[in-house]
């Protein structure tokens, strides 16, 4: 499990969000006189779960794909399960970072 929760830190690592680590990873922008999260990622059990912030976004709209490839859906958020460090490929973590961090920083300018 370190060996994903390393791969994911060297992937975010190389985009200009906030960075906050208690007992999970959380990657912030700032929004006007506040911050918005991203994503997440976090160490249970048996796996990593990795999640996405979609509250007051238009990311659902822009990528309908993120929803059917998520493994849980909530209100506000889309997440993944890494079981192995393989599932950061075949789930399209990175890629889903690199939207992420394309759609922040494309709206905050």
């Amino acid at each position: 499990m370190d060996e994903i929760l390393d791969r994911l830190d060297d992937v975010a690592q190389k985009y200009d969000f906030i960075y906050r680590c208690r007992w999970s990873h959380w990657f912030y922008v700032p929004k006007k006189s506040t911050i918005k999260l991203v994503f997440y990622y976090y160490a249970k059990k048996h796996h990593v779960l990795f999640g996405i912030s979609t509250q007051w976004t238009t990311l659902n709209d822009q990528y309908p794909m993120l929803k059917v490839v998520a493994d849980e859906l909530w209100k506000s958020t889309l997440k993944w399960k890494l079981y192995d460090i393989d599932d950061i490929q075949k789930k399209w973590i990175i890629e889903i970072i690199w939207v992420c961090a394309d759609y922040y920083w494309v709206k905050a300018k």
